[in-house]
């Protein structure tokens, strides 16, 4: 769609969105009722924008307790305490089904397969889901023969590492991680030695953990440079998202 075309739908859909929350949740509602807002057509400006905080502090939802089927919480990386976001069914197939038009823009209609440079969550409540979790078990169904990095201990599986790039690394393969594990992981603590083959058909998908990355003055261009030259991996894509709107990605 061209800009203006754009604006128009996407400003239709957040008009009718901020009606139906206002008819379903009490709390918006008080929201919007102190700043003594008005329910008729608002340009985007004039939308009423809310602090993200208060996804920290209240359980905002416009769903019925029982039509909860999974409650997303944020990772916390920036302190505080972690937003609580509630999924109906209609929401959670929503999401996965933008998140994959967004990742077809780069992997394409194929799954691939795929290395997680991360540990397995094995995660007891599955109603309850972290920011983490949800962006492993989110990308992994853009892959297949998935391959978790790391060990029990947090250490580096070389034989299952070394085994999937000999099986799959001839042809393009999927590898997914945070931002500041991947360094870790694939730049600091890999060895040359103990790896028998390289990167370069891969394609990275990374994201989060800037804020430790800063803290080593690694910025994105350095972060590159240092995967091409170590793995020989120069297919790689940043990505931002926020629990408070999952399924939305900026890559």
């Amino acid at each position: 769609l061209k800009e203006g075309e754009k604006r128009k739908f996407f400003e239709k859909e957040i008009n009718s969105l901020i009606s139906f929350h206002y008819k379903n949740s009490k709390d918006y509602k008080k929201i919007l009722d102190l700043l003594g807002y008005k329910l008729k057509w608002k340009k985007l400006d004039e939308v009423p924008f809310l602090p993200a905080k208060l996804f920290k502090e209240f359980e905002l939802r416009s769903i019925p307790k029982k039509k909860i089927f999974k409650t997303l919480v944020s990772s916390g990386t920036s302190g505080g305490g972690l937003s609580k976001i509630y999924l109906d069914k209609e929401n959670a197939y929503n999401q996965v089904k933008v998140l994959t038009k967004i990742m077809s823009t780069i992997l394409g209609n194929r799954r691939l397969p795929t290395l997680i440079v991360d540990q397995n969550p094995k995660i007891l409540d599955r109603s309850v889901i972290n920011a983490k979790s949800a962006a492993i078990y989110g990308f992994s169904i853009f892959g297949t023969n998935h391959t978790y990095l790391l060990n029990n201990q947090g250490e580096i599986d070389y034989i299952l590492l070394n085994n999937f790039l000999k099986k799959y690394g001839k042809k393009t393969f999927f590898v997914f991680g945070f931002t500041s594990v991947v360094f870790e992981n694939l730049v600091k603590k890999l060895s040359t030695k103990l790896l028998k083959f390289n990167f370069k058909n891969g394609v990275l998908l990374h994201g989060g953990g800037w804020k430790k990355m800063e803290k080593i003055k690694i910025s994105n261009k350095v972060f590159k440079q240092k995967m091409l030259n170590k793995i020989k991996l120069k297919n790689i894509y940043n990505y931002y998202g926020l629990v408070e709107q999952t399924g939305s990605i900026f890559i």
